[in-house]
This record gives C-alpha cells, sequence and structure tokens, in this order.
C-alpha cells in the first residue's frame, strides 16, 4: 500500500497566499540550446469558495526542445485548504536568477489528479536544452541521486542524498514512489531527481510529514495489539475444545486461523519498515517513478527527447 499517497498534497504543496498583482512577462521566439532545463513554475490561481486568487510557486524540467515540460499536478492544479483551485495563469521562469532569466507564459495540456504529474507546452520554443530519462525503473536502496528545482520559490538548488526504498505502484498508489534521504522544501515539487549518470530517475513529489505518519502508527499499533488479543482467544478457545474433546475439528480449525493472523502480521510489520522509517526521520523525499511518469507521457502523446 502506498502509505504516503494521500499526504502527499498537504506535505510539498506550493507556498500559497492571496496575490496581489501578476507577473510580468516576456515574448519568445528562440532560445538557444544554452541554459538551465529546470524552471520556476509561477500559478496564479482561483480558490472558488472564497472567490480569492492564490499564487504558488514550483519546479518543472524540460522533456523535449520545443517547450514541453513535466511537472506536478498539484503544482499547476494547486490544492488550498483541502479544494482544488482553478488554474488562471502560468508563468515560467526559464534560467531564474542566471543570465539571461525570462518569463514566459505556459499552457498546461496534460494532467492526472491522480498519479499527480502534468505537462506544459511553452509555445514559441526552439532548441531548448533538455534532460534526458533513465530508462529503467525505480532505483536500489544505497543509490546516489540529486534533487533539483527551487525550494522556496527559488533560487535554483540541488541537493544530493541516496535511495532509502521503494513503494510500488498498486491500486491505492497509481505511480511507485522512492522513498530517498534528498533534501527539498516546498517549491521543489515537480523538479526532476537525477542519478550518478544524470538521468532523471523520477520527479519530486512530497516529503513525509510526521504528524500524518504518526497517525498512521497509532492506527497501526491499535489494530496489532487487537489482532495479538484475537490470537490469544483463539488460543484459549482452542484449549477449551482439547480438554472436551473436539469431533468435529473446530480446534484444528481456530488453531490455523490463529498462525495466519499470526503470519499476517509479521508480513504487515515486514511492509511497514518504511513508515517507521519515517517516523524516526521525517522530512524524506517522495519521488515518482520515472517509468510511471513515461507511461504517462505516452498516454498523452507527448515523446520525451523529441
Amino acid at each position: 500500500m502506498c502509505i504516503f499517497w494521500k499526504s502527499r498534497r498537504f506535505v510539498v504543496l506550493a507556498l500559497s497566499w492571496v496575490v496581489l498583482a501578476g507577473c510580468s512577462t516576456t515574448d519568445v521566439t528562440q532560445q538557444s540550446a544554452s541554459g538551465n532545463p529546470v524552471v520556476r513554475l509561477e500559478i496564479i490561481s482561483l480558490h472558488r469558495s472564497s472567490n480569492r486568487q492564490v499564487q504558488s510557486f514550483g519546479s518543472g524540467f524540460f522533456i523535449t526542445r520545443d517547450g514541453y515540460l513535466l511537472t506536478n499536478d498539484h503544482v499547476v492544479n494547486p490544492v488550498v485548504e483541502s479544494e482544488r483551485c482553478k488554474s488562471q495563469s502560468i508563468k515560467v521562469r526559464i534560467n531564474a536568477g542566471q543570465r539571461g532569466e525570462r518569463v514566459v507564459s505556459g499552457k498546461v495540456v496534460a494532467f492526472d489528479h491522480a498519479a499527480d504529474l502534468a505537462v506544459v507546452k511553452i509555445s514559441g520554443l526552439r532548441n531548448r536544452p533538455t534532460l534526458s530519462l533513465s530508462e529503467s525503473g525505480m532505483l536500489p536502496q544505497g543509490s546516489t541521486v540529486r534533487a533539483q528545482g527551487y525550494p522556496g520559490g527559488g533560487p535554483y538548488k540541488e541537493t544530493k542524498g541516496t535511495v532509502i526504498g521503494t513503494v510500488p505502484a498498486n491500486a491505492q498508489c497509481p505511480t511507485g514512489i522512492m522513498f530517498c534521504s534528498t533534501p527539498v522544501q516546498p517549491g521543489n515539487s515537480g523538479g526532476p531527481v537525477l542519478d550518478d549518470r544524470s538521468k532523471v530517475v523520477g520527479v519530486a513529489v512530497a516529503i513525509s510529514d510526521v504528524r500524518f505518519l504518526e497517525a498512521v502508527k497509532q492506527v497501526q499499533d491499535a489494530a496489532a495489539s487487537a489482532l495479538s488479543n484475537i490470537t490469544a482467544a483463539l488460543e484459549q478457545a482452542k484449549r477449551k475444545m482439547e480438554a472436551s474433546g473436539d469431533e468435529n475439528g473446530y480446534a484444528d480449525q481456530l488453531g490455523a486461523l490463529a498462525a495466519k493472523g499470526k503470519q499476517s502480521l509479521r508480513e504487515h510489520a515486514e511492509r511497514s519498515w518504511i513508515l517507521e522509517e519515517a517516523v524516526k526521520h521525517p522530512n524524506k523525499t517522495h519521488v515518482i517513478d520515472i517509468a510511471d511518469a513515461r507511461r504517462f507521457l505516452a498516454k498523452r502523446g507527448v515523446s520525451a527527447g523529441d
């Protein structure tokens, strides 16, 4: 089970507040191949319940030379006060803080709320530098990774860390997640995570929220206690039936049920080591597996590298 999936939109949402003015833009006709393929996204959205404008920041990176970039859905469609806002404008700051910095308009051309991925297109760009997507899936534990983006809305920063573990995609978690020690902050969402060959292996999406994880752990502990009590009761019932005689074989059935419960508890504990690690060491980075991002792009007809 992807135990962190429901928390991701609450823990690495881009910084949000009421905005009083928009961002200036410049026209784009052609861009040289030099420059940073990682960009800062500045989004102005409408909070429908209060009818106020909200500004948020995030990161993204070019995957094609003609202006397609990949980011998180929650960056371009932010959730504020448990409500998904409607984007009114998306500004892409290219080469932020560097020579040749410019701000251009972008348009969301594909998104998936469940997978938390989105594609933004900038018209008029040509020959943009891009990042190459890795062909492999999630990295093994201990692999070195680098996260790139604009924490806090800027400036650009790269941080290093290692892969701690992985959570495969399943019915609750539509994309595989790598659990990494690489430090990130709000604003890094949508930025690339690279391996030691500078290939993109994932998209930064969230950090562990220790309060959420502790709440989950309390429920888990309560469930473990209940299962233990049930197991003890079953064993006691078995002893009573053995003492009085059990012509219908109920004792064997109860014993098998108790053994099954114990095995289930052991397997659950083995799968929960990532949760326990997150509770002991909060603020670890969640990274969407690039293999799942590739599938998302293919369904939307976007060919990375074109």
